[in-house]
């Protein structure tokens, strides 16, 4: 069901409308959201700016009822959660919230101490009361405003979204049903069963589909009734190719016994043959014996040269040994670098504390020319000097540190000199070894050579047998010549091709042609 044109189709165009039902009911909820927000927003807003009008006389009067009454007031309406008022002390002057509704639907108001549950958020506004052109601070007025009263509202509109969706698409995939069924998919049965009958093999290739009443499939079907007509032509093709195959075969049958013949000749030049291999037997023995001896030589020289390789390859160790003994020493000369240059710094540390004690002692020598209170400075001075003297000091164990590490760093280089003259007079010595082998080597190279000439000479032999053999052959290849092409028409018209033709001859009768 997934794979069929019409789920796939109807599938698409819903999930598409559905799509843009969804945003546009998105955006119609949060439209109608943000209006009713700022709807609320509004009110509150008048709300307090009413309040900043009526609630300062009865505050600076300490008219209680008439505040209360102002603020019963503005608590009517639905946004309002509570009202609190507080004094310029900070101190609650006032403060209500509704307790549901009584008989006639108004609500009820109730002294409360703590902020209502229902409250999402809070608007404050001072108070001031104007008294011969003066403001004077009175208060604070907060309102404990509540926005869930929009969510019956916008739940009514999410509800009626979800159902035109729903609607809506239900009535998009019946109508889509309905056309694709008239329009696309019955046309598509139509060829589809006009092909299914030419794959069982009952079709009438003398049939034609008629045009569907939309132009889209028109290619389709002509497609469809040139490839029957191709097909009625193809069929006749073979039926008549099927005839010809079962002519064939009796011919086949002929050559076949001109093949049996011509073999009971090869059979005579096949012992000749016989005869020239045997003679061949003998040389490829003499030809074996010396390939024999010159693979114990070559079994020598193999040896010889595994010596020489395990050789070098003892030289290559050497050399990488020798090579990481230089990478040593190249580090040891970059530490040694290192280590100058830490010395000049520890110098120019030294230096610069060499010159703030000589400026110090100036200023200890001047202080200590003055008399009275003036000769506490000379305390201080004396002080930073004893601090320099030891930096002083420290630099100087920093730098005989220096020196020591210089040292041991030099006596590493020259360790690591005298094992790299080591290792290269050993590789010298492995590398004379190496030569000697290679002589040995080439003295075995000298015996198999002489080896060699004693094969060259069984090879002559052998060619003159190969020439008498080359000969036989000569005469076989004729025969085998004509048995050859009298063998390949008889596979090509072999009597299984006879019975081939009258079973496809059989099958192209079940159309109609």
């Amino acid at each position: 069901m997934l794979r069929s044109i019409k789920f796939q189709f109807i599938s698409q165009i819903v999930v598409v409308v559905t799509l843009i039902l969804v945003l546009f009911g998105y955006y119609n909820y949060n439209s109608l959201k943000d209006d009713l927000v700022k709807d609320l927003n509004n009110a509150v807003n008048a709300a307090v700016g009413r309040m900043q009008l009526s609630l300062p006389g009865p505050i600076w009067n300490y008219s209680i009822d008439p505040l209360n009454a102002n603020i019963k007031s503005e608590l009517t309406a639905d946004v309002m959660a509570a009202i609190q008022v507080t004094g310029a002390d900070g101190k609650t002057l006032s403060w209500f919230g509704k307790d549901g509704v009584d008989d006639n639907g108004d609500p009820v108001f109730v002294e409360i101490k703590a902020p209502p549950e229902s409250s999402t958020d809070t608007v404050e506004a001072n108070l001031t009361y104007v008294e011969y052109g003066e403001e004077n601070a009175v208060g604070k007025v907060t309102v404990y405003v509540d926005m869930n009263i929009i969510a019956p509202r916008l739940n009514g509109l999410l509800t009626q979204q979800v159902v035109m969706i729903v609607v809506l698409d239900i009535a998009i995939t019946l109508l889509m049903l309905v056309v694709l069924s008239r329009t696309v998919l019955k046309p598509i049965e139509v060829i589809s069963d006009a092909i299914q009958e030419i794959a069982t093999g009952e079709g009438d290739l003398t049939k034609q589909l008629e045009m569907p009443p939309g132009k889209e499939l028109d290619r389709l079907t002509n497609g469809f009734n040139t490839f029957v007509n191709s097909l009625k032509e193809i069929v006749s093709s073979i039926s008549a190719a099927a005839a010809e195959l079962q002519n064939q075969s009796s011919r086949n049958r002929e050559m076949a016994a001109e093949t049996s013949q011509h073999l009971a000749g090869q059979q005579s030049q096949i012992e000749m043959m016989a005869t020239a291999t045997s003679e061949m037997t003998e040389s490829i023995s003499e030809v074996a014996r010396s390939a024999a001896q010159a693979s114990e030589d070559a079994g020598s020289a193999m040896e010889k040269s595994s010596q020489g390789k395990a050789i070098v390859g003892e030289v290559v160790r050497d050399i990488d040994s020798l090579a990481t003994e230089i990478g040593t020493v190249t580090t040891r000369a970059s530490q040694l670098i290192s280590e100058g240059k830490n010395i000049s710094q520890v110098l120019e540390v030294i230096k610069s504390i060499s010159e703030q004690t000589n400026l110090l002692a100036l200023n200890a020598a001047i202080e200590a020319a003055r008399a009275g209170e003036a000769g506490r400075g000379f305390a201080v001075v004396a002080d930073e000097v004893r601090n320099l003297a030891v930096k002083t000091s420290q630099s100087t164990d920093e730098i005989q540190a220096s020196i020591e590490t210089l040292q041991s760093v030099s006596d590493a280089v020259e360790k690591g000199v005298a094992l790299l003259a080591e290792r290269t007079q050993a590789g010298v010595e492995r590398v004379n070894k190496a030569g000697e082998a290679i002589e040995e080597i080439n003295a075995v190279i000298q015996t198999m050579a002489e080896k060699n000439i004693h094969i060259s000479t069984a090879s002559d032999e052998q060619s003159n047998v190969i020439n008498e053999i080359n000969q036989n052959i000569v005469e076989i290849s004729g025969v085998a010549t004509s048995l050859s092409q009298n063998a390949t028409a008889s596979a090509e018209r072999a009597e299984d091709v006879s019975q081939l033709a009258g079973e496809v001859i059989g099958r192209l009768s079940k159309f109609r042609t």
